[in-house]
């Protein structure tokens, strides 16, 4: 058992070798560069003037670059392909613009009090971990190690591409245009880690309630005496039934503030990622085509292979988010079904009073915990599943389609 009820049925939790602020202590390096760290929760005042100074330079250059960037692509509409492409071009550079404002305008104003209690919750929750706290941190960090590299080894080939395949066609002024790009997707790259670490977080808590839960209940139904088990004195269950009732409610709620956090860049991160799917295998229809065909030296291959790998990088961020989010919302809900299978080992007609009380006491507890809805949302307009996913996915082709009818009774139209 991973928990200890005193007589109050207080929890003496273990002290596991388990600490969250060890796992996202190397992610918010990077989450502080990005103006985007969460407060420190063992801090009053963990905003420094200097900080928050920081945050504000770096939102108000992200935007002058935003507006400097799409100025000039204006005034260079004439040397676009097609007008489907400007249009792409000014369309990614606002929306990756809007994200990066609104996140840092939440994390370092907003709801800045609302990450710092969700981060706070969750490390109250750290002895749920159990015994296996030392194995699970290394594991956690070895995860997150793999991320951090992963996603900056991405972005600096994909830049370091990018770069080179406007230099070789003399196109070095195309290069400056695309440094907010740059900036706005490595501020989204950092963003969606630690969306995804905090619902890791939420997942394995869950993971770890659920296992202790039914250890605790299969333990006290096999060391009960058989005194207590068939006494006809009626023998009240253990009370740590109410303190795994009150650990799974408090996980509920820190899912809730969750999508207070974080539900409006989940949908943004989605959005993006259609936008930038659809513009992309539109673009790539029409260049194969011949339909559309670059005005500089630029060679057709290397057009695509860029806008094929940044669209991979944005349809790879939606994928994250969806994953970890179902993966915590089934552990959530699969309390229940564990407390139910529970009560399949106790027999209806047994005659033991500690049996019959401890059933009584097990009904409710999965009455209690089915009932709650657990769900992450994307701002509260999409519930965050795999349906959702495939609904994007969906949406994603039908957009391409209309924008070749659309191509298609343009050049009609000329």
């Amino acid at each position: 058992m991973n928990i200890i009820a005193t007589s109050k049925s207080k929890v003496l939790p273990f002290t596991p070798e388990y600490d969250e602020k060890k796992i996202f202590a190397p992610l918010f390096v990077f989450a502080r560069i990005c103006a985007i760290k969460t407060p420190d929760p063992f801090r009053e005042n963990s905003g420094s003037c200097g900080y928050l100074l920081y945050s504000v330079t770096l939102l108000l250059v992200t935007i002058a670059l935003c507006t400097w960037s799409v100025i000039n692509k204006c005034l260079e509409r004439n040397s676009y392909s097609s007008f489907c492409v400007f249009l792409f071009e000014i369309v990614t550079v606002i929306f990756l613009t809007l994200f990066s404002a609104s996140v840092i305008i939440n994390s370092a104003f907003i709801k800045k009090n609302k990450i710092k209690t969700l981060l706070t919750n969750l490390l109250e929750l750290d002895y749920l971990i159990g015994m296996d706290g030392a194995k699970l941190l290394k594991r956690r960090q070895n995860i997150l190690t793999f991320q951090l590299i992963t996603i900056h080894l991405c972005l600096i080939c994909s830049y370091a591409y990018d770069i080179f395949s406007n230099l070789i066609s003399f196109e070095a002024e195309t290069v400056l245009l695309k440094i907010p790009d740059y900036i706005n997707e490595y501020i989204m790259a950092i963003e969606v880690l630690c969306i995804c670490n905090y619902t890791l977080s939420i997942k394995y808590k869950f993971t770890a309630l659920n296992s202790s839960f039914a250890s605790f209940v299969k333990n006290s139904l096999d060391n009960a005496s058989k005194k207590q088990r068939y006494s006809a004195t009626l023998v009240e269950p253990p009370p740590l039934l109410a303190t795994y009732l009150e650990a799974h409610n408090k996980l509920c709620n820190i899912i809730d503030l969750h999508n207070e956090c974080f539900g409006l860049q989940i949908f943004e991160i989605l959005f993006i990622g259609v936008v930038h799917t659809t513009y992309t295998l539109f673009l790539l229809l029409i260049y194969a085509s011949g339909k559309a065909k670059p005005t500089s030296d630029t060679s057709v291959v290397y057009i695509l292979i860029v806008y094929v790998y940044f669209c991979l990088i944005f349809t790879i961020f939606g994928i994250m988010v969806t994953v970890f989010c179902t993966t915590a919302a089934r552990a959530a809900r699969r309390t229940a079904t564990i407390c139910y299978k529970l009560l399949l080992n106790i027999s209806l007609e047994s005659k033991s009073c500690y049996e019959q009380a401890l059933r009584k006491e097990l009904l409710l507890f999965a009455e209690q915990v089915s009932q709650r809805q657990v769900k992450f949302s994307a701002g509260g307009f999409l519930t965050i599943d795999y349906n959702t996913l495939y609904n994007l996915f969906g949406s994603t082709a039908m957009n391409v389609i209309i924008l070749l009818q659309f191509q298609k009774q343009g050049a009609v139209n000329n």
